[in-house]
């Protein structure tokens, strides 16, 4: 995960201008930040209280997000959100509604929030120079999920090959 967190530092923040940091490299303690949240939402997700619960919350959440991504959207002009909100939604469903992106999610939501407020970084008001944006955007979650679904397709492959018998 943390190989995988800084490659994705490089594309949005350096290459694509997505955020920025307040020193001008990536600093060391953000891709184990990214492995620490996907931890976190991943204990949460599976205990046995939220495993009880589980049909339950998916509503919640559901209905939480969607309310979430529209009200930044109309109201804060937070199209980035719109557009990566419903992007998230179409990941939730490729991967059953599994609790665990809404669990990642809430702790991307409070590390954000913490990290943009105490000025560790900052998004760019307008995304690739034309999507407008808050600081930070909702939105944001479908880029730790993806990140969480392609490291499995990556872990995937590698089993497969790995299980694979040595031409001779």
């Amino acid at each position: 995960m943390v190989p995988l967190s800084y490659v994705g530092e490089i594309i949005f923040c350096k290459l694509l201008g997505m955020y920025t940091y307040r020193t001008p490299h990536i600093p060391l303690y953000v891709p184990f930040g990214h492995a620490i949240v996907y931890a976190s939402g991943y204990i949460i997700a599976h205990r046995a209280i939220i495993l009880r619960y589980g049909t339950r919350l998916r509503k919640v959440f559901a209905v939480g997000f969607s309310i979430l991504f529209l009200a930044v959207g109309f109201y804060l002009n937070d199209i980035f959100s719109l557009v990566f909100g419903s992007l998230f939604f179409l990941l939730l469903k490729r991967k059953q509604w599994d609790n665990l992106y809404y669990f990642v999610a809430i702790c991307v939501i409070i590390i954000e929030l913490i990290g943009t407020y105490f000025g560790c970084w900052a998004w760019a008001a307008k995304i690739f120079g034309y999507i407008p944006t808050i600081n930070p955007p909702m939105g944001a979650v479908f880029f730790y999920a993806s990140g969480d679904v392609l490291l499995a397709k990556i872990v995937s492959i590698w089993e497969k090959k790995a299980k694979q018998p040595i031409a001779a």
